[in-house]
C-alpha cells in the first residue's frame, strides 16, 4: 500500500487535508486516517502500521487491523493509492492539439 503519484497531505490547523493533484482534488482526513497516510509516506508496511496504532492510540491488534483495512478500503475509493488511481477521461486521455496547417502553392 503506498500512496499514488502527485498525492500530499497538507495540514491545517490540527486537521488534515489530502490533495490529489492528477484529480484536482481535496479530501479532509480525520486524525486516525491522517496518521495512517503519514505512515505510509514514511514506506511502513502493514504490520509496522498495525503496532504504531496500537501504540499510539490504546487500540487491541483487532481494531486497529479493522481500522486500517477500513481506511485502505477509504483510500482506494478515493484514488489515493498507486494502482488504484482513476483511470483518465476521454478527453484526458486525446489530444487536443490542433493538427498543424500547411499552406499549399496556387497551381
Amino acid at each position: 500500500m503506498q500512496p499514488a503519484e502527485g498525492t500530499h497531505i497538507l495540514f491545517l490547523d490540527n486537521d488534515g487535508i489530502l490533495f490529489s493533484e492528477p484529480a484536482q482534488k481535496l479530501f479532509h482526513l480525520n486524525t486516525m486516517a491522517t496518521f495512517i497516510w503519514c505512515l505510509l509516506e514514511e514506506g511502513k508496511e502493514r504490520p509496522a502500521i498495525v503496532t504504531n496504532l496500537q501504540s499510539t492510540f490504546a487500540l487491541s491488534k483487532f481494531d486497529a487491523t479493522r481500522y486500517l483495512e477500513q481506511t485502505q478500503g477509504l483510500f482506494q475509493t478515493l484514488g489515493v493509492l498507486k494502482g488504484f488511481e482513476p483511470a483518465p477521461t476521454i478527453e484526458e486521455a486525446t489530444t487536443t492539439e490542433t493538427p498543424a496547417l500547411m499552406a499549399y502553392g496556387d497551381d
